[in-house]
């Protein structure tokens, strides 16, 4: 519905409105050029103001500092620089001087100490200034120093001290300064007792030491200044600008501010004044001049009121007539009266014409109804006028009487709310057909959907409707539509369900026929890093020429797209691969997808390690090749050195525990050989006895072949434990660590350790047993290192087996104190990291976890027990899904 408007009110709000604009204009005009002048000129006063305190200022210090370095040279031309009652004399003597210095006179020596002072304060001589920030600075540059704002020691007020030197041959001897109290009356209360108009004032600052030394108002004495980024403006004073500028405050105040340095001190002096006080006569102006044109308009606009109703009272009974006769809807508005030959009696006149051309036309929409309804009862279904408003109601202004046959209700009942029809809709379909109503809306589409009913005679039935959506003027959306029966046309989509599905695969084989000489595709096929080639199989199954190859492969190849598609896939392979080829067909036949290594020849003879993914796919009746390669010689190149440095690092470690093997070896042939001494030594003398007789030699070469035997069993041992295993196969964990507590046997009865081994039965594991020795010999070493070391008695190291999931668990735990902790719990297996110090190779626990977890897939871990360490690996348990995938 659009909002009434009057024409009257609108002429006169535009006309106050231009009246107003022009008078507000120019008050602004003219205020903003006042604003800007008398900115200008009370910057110049104030600076003017601010310079001549600022000069007064200079010329206070400059008195001070020449009066004292008048007297620091007379004490130094009299050499009384030593004689501290003399210098008391003269400080007292200078009355002149305590007058200028509030703060009283001092006399400092070499050792910082106060030798005289004046007026004399009680306990002030004898006081020590060694940490003060000023006085090293005069003996050291041999200057006379201001120093910075300050808490005095003795006086505990603000200060600010002059401290001149006393020369003597050119040699600082002491120091006389003097001390401006501000807590006192000083030349420095011109600034605190003077404001700068009403509520304005002055600040003296310190920039280098960031502090306000005094102000007008007490609170900024010995203040600290506001950090930088703040005050933009009182930063610029702080760099050394002089001058005037308007900003805002630290508490949130617009002031207009001037500053002007103080060289002898290295101050600056600023006054400030609120922005509000100082363009407070403007501010009244602009009061006064927005009252004049308020009062301008408002007369204005009383006038122009009374001038346009006097002539639109015609136009007003006009109104009045038309409104009457449309209270009653059966007839039609008569035609209006006119009583002035104006511009409103020519309105009038437009009027009647108007109104006769709508009656004609509400004749015509009569007759068009009737035809509307006689033509929506031919249709095989509902005509209707669906309407959203804007608070969410739905209702229904138009609905043919087909909508008795659709769902089975009357025009009354969705008149004013389409509820009921609602209520016929599945309730499986009537989320999606609002969430459908509620998109047409949001974008004004066109509505479709397809839904079920359920009609109380008919059951359930398929409805189609469609409606275009129109935005109103009110806010709400109209949609004109129909709904139809479709129950038969979805049988009929059910019988046409396998047609369409074989033309679906036929449009989809259409489809990718054409993707593949498009050039969007061919784009993306030569930027793919990796090599493609694509060929067909022969009637053996075997490649035939190359069909299609990217320009990663011609790089990879060393050739050009033409030379390439003149080749197979033999041409390129070495000789030596050839009989391989036939055996990978057949996998790839089978599985249709491969992943492989392989070599490959390049133009130039040389040969690369490749990595090739096929998949094989059916394409226009052909069984079509896809070949992505990838070069990984260099990796397989670094691979190969990394087993490389592997195997040395193993092979160090091996020769590490070389010493403890080979005297378990010892210890192991002492006792034979031995034995074969006393019968080597017996046999002599049997002879000369004559008891050696043929059945006694051969009795004794057999003991002497089985002592030999058992020592080159030992050395087999030794050997087979050393020998690295080439692939990975099914052990058992029990019985190398058993064959490794042998081999140390010798060492753990030398130093009385006992073995606890608890590894009856233990289940085979997965992977290399002959390095899975070498870490259990290494965790074993340390741990009798360690016993042996730290002499702990009774040494005790404990074995367990178990299984975890799908893993061999096998723990080796001791009593040896325990591990750093620094060290835990991953730092110890790091390369050259020992725990043995300095003794170590700091290569056999960093093995060890390479051994366990990147070569067999397992894990180890170290912690500390409550007596010792605690070792232990997890290896796979063997099974047969392990031993495949391996």
């Amino acid at each position: 519905m659009v909002r009434r408007q009057s024409f009257q009110r609108r002429v006169l709000v535009t006309t106050l409105a231009i009246i107003f604009a022009g008078i507000w204009f120019l008050s602004f005009i003219v205020t903003n050029s006042l604003q800007k002048d008398m900115e200008r000129l009370l910057a110049s006063q104030q600076y003017a103001t601010v310079s001549l305190m600022a000069h007064q200022i200079e010329r206070g210090f400059q008195a001070r500092v020449q009066a004292l370095e008048e007297l620091a040279g007379r004490v130094g031309q009299l050499g009384i620089a030593h004689d501290p009652e003399a210098i008391q004399s003269m400080l007292e003597y200078r009355t002149s001087l305590h007058q200028l210095f509030n703060g009283g006179l001092l006399f400092v020596d070499e050792g910082f100490t106060v030798r005289a002072d004046a007026p004399p304060q009680p306990g002030r001589r004898g006081l020590t200034y060694a940490s003060s920030p000023y006085l090293p600075t005069v003996f050291q540059e041999k200057r006379t120093v201001i120093s910075p704002p300050l808490i005095g020691g003795a006086l505990q007020r603000p200060l600010v001290v002059i401290a001149a030197p006393v020369l003597v041959d050119g040699n600082v001897v002491g120091v006389i300064s003097g001390a401006t109290n501000l807590a006192l009356p000083n030349f420095l209360d011109d600034i605190a007792a003077q404001a700068y108009g009403h509520s304005g004032g002055y600040l003296l600052v310190s920039p280098r030491d960031g502090v306000f030394v005094t102000g007008t108002q007490s609170d900024y004495v010995m203040a600290r200044v506001p950090e930088s980024g703040i005050n933009p403006q009182f930063d610029r004073y702080m760099s050394g600008y002089e001058g005037s500028g308007i900003s805002v405050s630290s508490k949130g105040v617009a002031q207009l501010s001037s500053a002007h340095s103080i060289a002898t001190p290295d101050w600056f002096l600023m006054s400030i004044l609120p922005v509000s006080e100082a363009f407070a006569p403007i501010a009244l102006l602009k009061k006064r001049i927005l009252l004049l044109a308020l009062g301008l308009t408002l007369v204005s606009g009383l006038l122009m009121a009374w001038v346009l109703r006097r002539h639109f009272r015609p136009l007003y009974q006009a109104i009045h007539s038309i409104r009457s006769a449309a209270r009653e809807p059966d007839l039609f508005p008569q035609l209006l009266e006119v009583r002035m030959n104006d511009e409103i009696g020519e309105l009038l006149k437009s009027f009647n014409v108007l109104l006769e051309t709508l009656g004609q036309q509400h004749r015509e929409l009569c007759a068009r109804d009737e035809l509307l309804a006689k033509l929506s009862s031919q249709i095989p279904g509902v005509l209707y006028q669906f309407r959203l408003g804007p608070d969410g109601q739905f209702t229904a202004p138009y609905v043919s009487h087909g909508i008795r046959k659709i769902f089975e209700l009357e025009f009354e009942d969705v008149k004013d709310d389409v509820q009921a029809v609602f209520l016929r809709i599945h309730p499986d379909e009537l989320d999606d057909v609002l969430r459908s109503i509620d998109e047409s809306a949001r974008n004004l589409t066109p509505w479709r959907s397809e839904f079920r009913v359920l009609l109380p005679g008919r059951g359930e039935s398929w409805r189609e409707g469609y409606a275009m959506p129109e935005m109103q003027d009110d806010g709400s959306v109209l949609w004109h539509g129909f709904i139809t029966d479709i129950d038969e046309r979805k049988m009929i989509e059910g019988r046409l369900h396998l047609l369409n599905e074989h033309l679906s695969e036929q449009v989809e084989l259409e489809v990718r026929e054409r993707l593949q000489s498009d050039a969007k595709y061919q784009n993306l096929f030569n930027t793919i890093p990796d090599a493609i080639f694509i060929h067909p199989l022969d009637e053996n199954n075997m490649p035939g020429v190359f069909e299609e190859v990217n320009e990663s492969a011609c790089r990879l190849l060393g050739l050009s797209r033409e030379e390439v598609l003149k080749l197979r896939p033999m041409d390129i392979l070495p000789p030596e691969y050839h009989e391989q080829v036939a055996v990978r067909m057949e996998e790839l036949l089978r599985k249709k997808h491969i992943l492989l290594e392989q070599p490959l020849r390049t133009a130039d003879g040389r040969v690369l390690t490749i990595e090739r993914t096929s998949s094989l796919h059916a394409m226009n009746g052909r069984q079509i090749l896809f070949s992505i390669v990838r070069d990984i010689t260099e990796k397989k190149r670094l691979e190969r050195e990394r087993e490389m440095n592997q195997a040395l690092l193993i092979q160090q470690s091996k020769l590490a525990d070389l010493g403890h093997m080979i005297g378990a070896i010892a210890h192991q042939w002492k006792q034979p050989l031995n034995n074969i001494a006393i019968i080597a030594q017996s046999l002599p003398d049997m002879q000369e006895t004559g008891e050696l007789d043929r059945k006694t030699l051969v009795d004794y070469t057999g003991k002497l072949m089985n002592l030999i035997q058992f020592m080159n069993q030992t050395v087999d041992d030794f050997r087979s434990f050393y020998r690295p295993s080439r692939e990975m196969a099914a052990f058992s964990p029990a019985d190398d660590v058993r064959a490794v507590v042998q081999l140390l046997q010798d060492r753990l009865a030398r130093h009385g350790i006992e073995v606890d081994m608890d590894t009856e039965g233990g289940p085979p594991a997965w992977g290399y047993s002959g390095e899975f020795r070498q870490a259990v010999l290494s965790v074993l070493n340390n741990a009798i290192d360690v016993l042996v070391e730290r002499s702990v008695p009774q040494g005790h190291i404990a074995i367990e087996l178990g299984v975890e999931g799908d893993f061999v668990m096998i723990a080796i735990e001791d009593n040896g104190g325990g591990i750093s902790a620094e060290l835990l719990p991953d730092k110890l297996f790091n390369a050259f990291t020992s725990t043995k110090g300095e003794e170590g190779t700091g290569i056999g626990l960093s093995l060890c976890r390479t051994i366990i977890e990147e070569k067999m897939g397992g894990r180890i871990t170290a912690r500390n027990t409550d007596g010792g360490a605690r070792f232990t690996f997890w290896l796979p348990l063997h099974q047969e899904e392990t031993r495949e995938e391996t």
